[in-house]
């Protein structure tokens, strides 16, 4: 039993784990790119980061993204932006439920 116990445990906790940083990651990166993309990095630094050339030309053209990129700019980013308050209740109330069972 606790073999099979201890096989349950890490299998749950590679899975959670893959959906964790899967969720987590996609909400730091809209929150850098949402307040922090256009800031100096450090205070050392002058200026904020540099441009591409491909952000100032294409970003409003729809004839330039593939199929995925439309659906995160059109669907998925604007879904992030509207529930942000939700998602961030939801993802604490499971951080307490995993770190209570870990």
């Amino acid at each position: 039993p606790a073999i099979f116990t201890f096989g349950m445990w890490c299998a749950t906790l590679v899975a959670v784990n893959f959906v964790s940083v899967c969720l987590y990651y996609v909400a730091v990166l809209a929150v850098y790119d949402a307040y922090f993309s256009e800031k100096k990095p450090c205070g050392c630094c002058p200026g904020g980061m540099p441009k591409k050339a491909a952000d100032s030309a294409a970003v409003g053209s729809d004839e330039s993204l593939s199929s995925g990129e439309k659906f995160f700019q059109n669907k998925f980013a604007p879904f992030i932006i509207k529930a942000k308050i939700p998602l961030v209740v939801v993802f604490l109330a499971l951080y307490g439920v995993f770190g209570y069972f870990a």
